[in-house]
């Protein structure tokens, strides 16, 4: 113990802090935070968007490589998730509850994600990381058996876009749903695109091909939307991703990618909550439709 005349006491006593001190430290570190923290937010939002868009740059690039691997035939897109080998150009349901959900091996197989050896194997192409979604490992290594990994994918394929696994990738996609209501004959009304020389309206540029769609809507590898009409049909299909403060990546059949920012308000989908799907003026379900496909006889003047 210090003696009351220990010269060293008056020094101890003078660095402890008082509560007053320590109130307006914590008052201060407060302060502080509340100022940079919004700021590291916007960094790592930034970040995840010029991720997002590189992803999804690499996506379309990988597209037109198999395109060129395959005599312009673009990769098989069946909207019915099976995991038949070289029927899919990603194989699967990774949405809530699917048995892929937390599945990346199925990823890692090219004979299951036929883009796969186009991306030299790095399947952390298919998956945004401002997905929250974690849960049980589902594949087959068994060192990865009970630990928790994230949701396997976040990205979807334009249902106007690709090939029938039927008949051998050789016949470009129904359209599905771009009517409104499930079909499962030839569009006769709107395009679709089975090879890259297909895109000629709205063109390669005005084309999406893979899109980032919400946790709460993914399943099987297709996006479904419905396509331009006249009056224009204002329902949802499947619902993109918004991610990126209300924005998320869209990659289009002329290799390019942009993070799209969603105008109304009605195109998110909170805490899992699905608005009713018809949405009469959504402006976002417009954009979608004049960029998932074109009708073949446009509309009079």
């Amino acid at each position: 113990m210090k003696s009351p005349h220990d010269p060293n006491a008056e020094a101890q006593t003078t660095a402890a802090f008082t509560r007053i001190e320590l109130l307006a430290v914590v008052a201060a570190v407060s302060l502080v935070a509340s100022v940079l923290l919004p700021a590291l937010g916007r960094e790592i939002s930034r970040d995840s968007r010029v991720f997002c868009l590189f992803r999804m740059n690499r996506l379309a690039q990988a597209m037109t490589l198999y395109a060129q691997d395959s005599r312009g035939w673009l990769p098989p897109n069946p909207d019915d998730g099976n995991t038949t080998p070289f029927w899919n150009w990603v194989g699967g349901q990774a949405g809530p509850g699917g048995a892929q959900e937390f599945n990346p091996d199925i990823l890692r197989d090219p004979t299951h994600a036929l883009l796969t050896p186009y991306l030299q194997g790095d399947i952390s192409v298919y998956r945004c990381s401002m997905d929250q979604r974690m849960g049980s490992y589902q594949g087959t290594n068994s060192t990865l058996k009970g630990t928790k990994v994230p949701a396997a994918r976040t990205v979807s394929m334009n249902s106007a876009v690709g090939t029938l696994p039927a008949f051998g990738g050789k016949s470009p996609v129904y359209g599905p749903w771009l009517s409104g209501s499930h079909n499962d004959a030839v569009s006769a009304t709107w395009f679709c695109y089975g090879r890259m020389s297909d895109f000629v309206r709205p063109g390669p540029r005005g084309t999406f091909t893979f899109i980032e769609e919400d946790a709460s809507s993914i399943n099987d590898g297709v996006l479904c939307c419905v396509g331009p009409s006249s009056p224009q049909k204002y329902t949802w299909i499947d619902w993109p991703a918004t991610y990126h403060d209300m924005a998320g990546g869209v990659s289009f059949a002329d290799g390019h990618a942009e993070m799209h920012r969603w105008l109304d308000t009605r195109t998110r989908i909170v805490n899992g909550v699905v608005s009713p799907g018809t949405q009469p003026g959504n402006p976002d379900i417009d954009w979608l439709a004049q960029r998932a496909s074109a009708l073949i006889v446009p509309p009079a003047n």
